[in-house]
């Protein structure tokens, strides 16, 4: 009997264990059996199980056939028993699934061997030169060949220094009056003039006044002197016109320069004036504009953005804009005369020292020169200044102020001139006889090149690019040299 209900309790287990598993369903009551059958999951040591339980142990279904507690399923038969079911048979196939992803590409195999040498390809173009190699090293020389004829004699070397003049000779005669001379500079040079060093040497006549200044505006040379006058002439020194400024004609005008566009001109010039000003004019001769500076203004400079005065009586300088506007005032602790720009800095003579501005007016140095200083020139590298005094020279200055050489070129010296190669410079002293005028070129090196006697009080120079230009205050000419 006992046997007979462990076989129901197993088939029942198995029947159940199939419903769950999916197989087929059988309901308890087909089984003839009184217990249970319940399914508690995994076995566990800590459960009592009663017969009809179904447990899962090491993955295989077992069911419990009487009590019990702590009992492993596989270590007893007659607590437990095998629920697993005969395999049934395999199901149909189920319908095919979508086509996965292609997965990594597996590694490369290993190279086959190499096939047959293919038969040559056509002969490709012909490629570029290579670089070229380099030189040799150089042969044995060779016999020297046979001389060559005489070559043409070269170039005739540069003049050399003019020797000390001679001692002066008696007066001749007062010759017969001459021919009046000529008004312009047109015409050849005479036998004489070629002599003499003057080819192209002429002196005109300015006609207003006693000229003080002369300037050249890219085209043009302009004259200033007495009674308030500029006088306008072509390089031929024909008179295109004179042209009033903004002074007062009872003081006379001062030195001019030129901006690259406007005429600036120094107005009431004279000693005692005490409303100096500049006056503005276009290259026609028309007056633009009178603007005040200071006392007794005479030199005139520019630094390529401003224009600048010295006031003789006021011991400063005037710095004005292109619309005439003082932009300020420095003072120079003594009398300013010469203004020049050294493309940096702006240079002002002031005896018996030098004076080197910013182009803001600060004062950058100092650079004591002597006393009679007088004009001054800038050669692109070095600054050159004049000294007045009857046994003065011209000296040579870096732009530091560093002193380099100084040459006795002359006595009385004034104004000095560069024309981009040679120096200019006037002496109003010729043999102890002051007002006797001469003009000496001389290069850098300080050797004199020539030296040409003008008449009269001798003022400023002017270069046009072709030739040096001179206005003598005494005679109330202008000379081309």
């Amino acid at each position: 009997m006992e046997n007979s209900k462990r076989a129901l309790l197993k088939a029942a287990v198995v029947l159940l264990f199939n419903a769950f598993a999916g197989f087929i369903w059988i309901s308890p009551a087909q089984a003839t059996t009184s217990y249970p059958v319940v399914y508690e999951g995994a076995w566990s040591s800590s459960v009592s199980y009663s017969p009809g339980d179904i447990v899962l142990y090491n993955g295989t279904p077992y069911a419990c056939l009487v009590a019990n507690k702590g009992v492993a399923p596989n270590t007893n038969s007659s607590d437990w028993t095998d629920a697993q079911g005969a395999t049934g048979p395999q199901g149909p196939a189920g319908p095919k699934g979508a086509t996965g992803a292609t997965g990594a590409q597996g590694p490369q195999g290993i190279a086959g061997p190499t096939g047959p040498q293919g038969p040559p390809g056509p002969a490709g173009a012909t490629g570029a030169s290579g670089a070229m190699g380099p030189a040799g090293p150089q042969g044995a020389a060779g016999p020297q060949g046979p001389a060559g004829a005489t070559g043409a004699a070269g170039p005739q070397g540069p003049q050399g220094p003019q020797g000390a003049a001679g001692a002066t000779g008696p007066q001749g005669p007062a010759g017969a009056q001459g021919v009046p001379g000529p008004t312009t500079c047109a015409g050849s040079p005479s036998a004489a003039q070629v002599a003499l060093l003057r080819a192209w040497s002429c002196t005109i006549f300015v006609g207003y006044g006693s000229p003080y200044g002369v300037v050249f505006d890219g085209t043009h040379l302009w004259v200033s002197g007495g009674a308030s006058y500029v006088t306008e002439f072509d390089t031929a020194g024909n008179n295109l016109g004179n042209f009033r400024t903004g002074g007062d004609p009872g003081f006379g005008i001062g030195k001019a320069v030129f901006d690259g566009t406007h005429l600036w001109v120094v107005d009431n010039a004279a000693p005692e004036s005490n409303n100096g000003s500049v006056s503005e004019l276009d290259t026609k001769g028309n007056l633009l504009g009178v603007f005040p500076v200071g006392n007794s203004p005479d030199q005139i400079g520019f630094d390529g953005s401003h224009i600048w005065v010295a006031n003789e009586r006021s011991a400063n300088v005037s710095e004005l804009d292109l619309s005439g506007n003082l932009i300020g005032t420095y003072g120079t602790g003594g009398i300013p005369n010469k203004i020049i720009f050294d493309g940096n800095h702006v240079w002002v003579t002031a005896a018996p020292n030098l004076l080197e501005f910013d182009t803001s007016g600060n004062l950058l140095a100092t650079v004591p020169v002597g006393n009679g200083i007088g004009g001054m020139a800038f050669d692109g590298t070095h600054l050159w200044v004049t000294l007045s005094a009857a046994n003065g020279g011209i000296s040579e200055l870096d732009t530091s102020g560093n002193l380099i050489n100084t040459f006795n070129i002359g006595n009385s010296l004034s104004d000095v001139a560069f024309d981009g190669e040679h120096l200019w410079v006037i002496s109003n002293n010729i043999n102890n006889v002051y007002g006797a005028g001469s003009v000496t070129k001389f290069n850098t090196a300080g050797n004199v090149i020539a030296t040409f006697p003008v008449t009269g009080e001798l003022q400023q120079l002017a270069y046009d690019g072709a030739h040096m230009w001179v206005v003598s205050w005494g005679a109330g000419t202008l000379t081309r040299l």
